[in-house]
């Protein structure tokens, strides 16, 4: 009963604060119709149910039993965040006229 109230209690909490995902898709819906956005959602919605199925069947306990794991994860981790920070300093297709609203 403890672990579900705590679950619950944090399920809540992440539900109504306005994380990087909602930023995102509040900024994608002020842009685009409806029908751009709904993939992105749905996309979030998996993405969170994914997370606590695999935190639910134990990989944390894994993670802790095999220290490696982490280690392989934190730099995998480290080595996407670099990419995509190279893809988005390197990105020329970006203007700031098509987004101005004044």
């Amino acid at each position: 009963m403890e672990n579900l109230t705590a679950f619950s209690l944090f399920a809540i909490v992440a539900s109504i604060t306005p994380g990087p995902t909602n930023f995102i898709i509040l900024s994608l819906s002020s842009h685009y119709k409806i029908s751009k956005t709904l993939p992105v959602i749905l996309g979030s919605c998996i993405g969170a149910a994914l997370l606590v199925l695999v935190v639910g069947i134990g990989l944390g306990s894994t993670i802790l039993a095999y220290p490696v794991i982490q280690k392989i994860m934190t730099w995998g981790g480290l080595i996407w965040l670099t990419v995509l920070a190279w893809k988005r300093l390197c990105c020329t297709n970006l203007s700031l006229k098509a987004y101005s609203t004044i």
